[in-house]
């Protein structure tokens, strides 16, 4: 893998985190009816699928992604779209191909 590329991973992995901060802190206790009750149950098992994906990548990154399958990577990616549809998963692909693409993940 070239460094450009693991550079569009570490940019991938740094800006998922920011997203999963952002969408938890929509979720305030207190807030909740009975309404919003489902919503928010998914969106927090969600936010811990996501956190588990990402985290494979933060681990591939200390190893310099040595040992790291993008195809699986990618087909787990895949599978929690599929899981999770309405909430634009897709967008964690397309970030990491527009970084790739233009080399915006350079560190």
């Amino acid at each position: 893998m070239d460094e450009s590329t693991k550079s569009a991973y570490r940019h991938l992995g740094l800006t998922g985190y920011a997203a999963i901060q952002s969408i938890s802190s929509s979720l305030k206790v207190g807030t909740l009816n009975l309404g919003t009750a489902g919503h928010v149950n998914t969106s927090l098992k969600m936010i811990a699928t996501l956190s588990e994906w990402l985290g494979s990548l933060m681990t591939a990154n200390v190893s310099d992604f040595r040992d790291f399958n993008e195809e699986e990577f990618w087909g787990r990616h895949q599978s929690i779209c599929k899981s999770y549809p309405g909430y634009s998963l897709d967008i964690y692909k397309d970030l990491f191909e527009d970084c790739v693409n233009h080399g915006r993940g350079d560190s």
